[in-house]
């Protein structure tokens, strides 16, 4: 699951896309995208009930990142360090 954001974390779009095989990256195509600047959240729905499953505290189960590899010990990462800029030319956006 792929959740694409605006700057200020609030999600534009969320769309699944499959793995196939051992992939080591996806393009997603989202089609034209507006230039500006964007934020991405990524999880792999392991047992496919599309959800991020959580711990009894709320800690994520299955495997997850945010853009630019952003992380904090304990929540979601500061917006600022997970903001990339998007030309707006490339209708692909490329995930390793």
């Amino acid at each position: 699951m792929v959740s694409l954001r605006n700057a200020q974390g609030k999600p534009l779009q969320e769309r699944v896309f499959p793995l196939k095989g051992a992939a080591k990256s996806v393009e997603l195509n989202w089609g034209p995208l507006e230039p500006g600047t964007y934020t991405l959240a990524v999880y792999l729905d392991q047992n496919r009930n599309n959800k991020l499953d959580k711990g009894l505290v709320g800690q994520p189960l299955e495997p997850y990142a945010f853009s630019n590899n952003a992380r904090a010990p304990f929540s979601s990462p500061n917006l600022e360090e997970q903001r990339f800029a998007h030309p707006g030319k490339l209708p692909v956006l490329l995930l390793r």
